[in-house]
């Protein structure tokens, strides 16, 4: 009995090398079909790798890095700790994809100028300023779908280009999850603007949006005009927006055959 739980204990043992040695670019190649991004140059084993530029949709990440943790697939899941780069900016996380394919992002901090995320997302019209600092204790994804988060982003400094620079303010976003529902709350720090609104996110893609806004300085014509396109305007002198609609999916996984 002890030489057949040795011989047990040294196959576990081989077997776990293998898979942590294995090459990351053999690794890719089988199943990138069924892979919601594509990798390109990569270098190191599936344990610990690099890759010059990974795609995931409209998102476009340079100089990654990874360093996953064996002993997760014991229970089924993949686990790995990533740094990377944006055009300008750094992002680190540590991702975590169970077998019915739902990602959760934990500990995921971000800090990039506000331009970098016209590059990681095409349907942003505008030319954005300012820094963005995002920390995300936690973050879910299902099917591609945001259907969890907790944490804070800020957006210092915003301002937005549509024919002229239009400065903001001080902008922050706190996440949280109630009821399955992405429950954001936006604030401003009120140099500039005012601003509160409520935004709630299913786990579908329908959002809701509500909030009000307005100038500090009633006399700052340019962020009067930016602020009509948001909303009408009350008898109070603020701008109340509500907006609904529905977000599509992050990403799409090709189950395969």
């Amino acid at each position: 009995m002890k030489i057949m739980r040795y011989a047990l204990a040294f196959a576990a043992l081989y077997l776990l090398f293998l898979i942590v040695t294995f090459p990351a670019q053999h690794a890719y190649s089988m199943v990138k079909e069924r892979l919601p991004a594509q990798l390109y140059q990569l270098g190191g084993s599936i344990w610990r790798g690099t890759a010059e530029t990974i795609v995931f949709g409209d998102a476009r990440l340079h100089k990654v890095s990874w360093k996953a943790h064996p002993l997760a697939l014991l229970i089924g899941d993949a686990s790995v700790a990533i740094t990377a780069k944006t055009n300008n900016g750094n992002i680190s996380a540590t991702v975590n994809v169970g077998l019915d394919k739902t990602i959760t992002i934990e500990e995921l901090h971000i800090t990039m100028p506000a331009s970098d995320l016209q590059t990681l997302s095409s349907a942003i019209p505008l030319d954005l300023h300012g820094h963005i600092n995002a920390d995300l204790e936690t973050l879910t994804l299902d099917n591609g779908y945001l259907v969890a988060a907790q944490g804070t982003i800020r957006w210092d400094s915003a301002a937005v280009t549509a024919i002229r620079k239009t400065k903001l303010d001080d902008l922050s976003l706190l996440l949280s999850t109630e009821d399955e529902q992405v429950i954001g709350k936006l604030t401003s720090k009120g140099q500039r603007l005012r601003a509160k609104a409520d935004i709630t996110l299913e786990n579908n893609g329908n959002y809701t949006l509500n909030g009000i806004f307005s100038a500090t300085n009633r006399n700052n014509r340019q962020l009067e005009q930016s602020l009509r396109i948001l909303g009408h305007r009350g008898k109070d002198g603020r701008y109340h927006v509500n907006k609904s609609g529905t977000l599509p999916p992050l990403y799409t996984v090709n189950d395969g055959d």
